[in-house]
């Protein structure tokens, strides 16, 4: 049985579990979040996207299988979780949305990290790269008026190794935002898009400007 396979299973039969026994109306709701958030991520989103979370989620199956039976995740391992890009959006989302959002780790909630959480979790995507990158690091953070608002956008210096498809082009960017003033941490407004922009001879400010009209507009 695969890990998402037996996380599903285990959501029934907690669910079947919590109706019988009859848990208390504020942790049922809780608990019932996390199971919603298995549910939709693996049967609501497209197959493409299926295919990724399907795959994140089995990283994650001792955070996911700790919240399905009313545990407390562990802080340790939700930290070294955090410490994998590609990682980041789904536990952040699924912690918070269970109300454990206090254990995702500080220094994973930084702009920086969230622009190498969001776009590693974008480039998974069988549509995309299929895989996360092999080095991902800022190169450069533009800012750009939107409604009268300052809002940043970070560029990401990207590459993948042998035997990716990817590995001739050598070194990437992309770009990620927007990041504005008091957004909450992993907004789900935040886009993320790479081209085939080489790292050598693109212009940061223009792939930018490119990203705002194209992607966002």
């Amino acid at each position: 049985m695969s890990s998402c396979t037996s996380l599903l299973v285990l959501a029934g039969v907690t669910t079947y579990l919590w109706v019988t026994r009859g848990t208390g109306a504020g942790l049922i709701s809780l608990a019932v979040s996390v199971v919603v958030f298995v549910v939709l991520r693996l049967f609501s989103v497209r197959s493409g996207a299926r295919a990724r979370d399907a795959r994140i989620l089995s990283e994650l199956e001792p955070v996911t299988r700790a919240l399905l039976e009313e545990r407390t995740p562990d802080r340790s391992a939700i930290a070294e979780f955090a410490r994998t890009p590609h990682l980041r959006v789904l536990l952040y989302w699924m912690l918070r949305d269970s109300g454990h959002a206090d254990l995702f780790p500080e220094d994973a909630r930084s702009v920086a990290a969230q622009a190498e959480g969001f776009f590693a979790f974008w480039s998974m995507h069988p549509n995309e790269y299929g895989e996360p990158p092999t080095s991902l690091e800022e190169e450069a953070t533009v800012v750009r008026d939107v409604d009268g608002e300052p809002v940043e956008y970070r560029v990401l210096r990207f590459r993948y190794a042998e035997p990716h498809w990817a590995a001739g082009d050598g070194a990437l960017l992309a770009v990620v935002g927007p990041f504005r003033c008091e957004q909450p941490p992993y907004a789900p407004t935040v886009r993320a898009f790479a081209r085939t922009d080489r790292a050598e001879s693109t212009d940061r400010e223009a792939l930018v400007d490119w990203f705002v009209r194209t992607i966002e507009g």
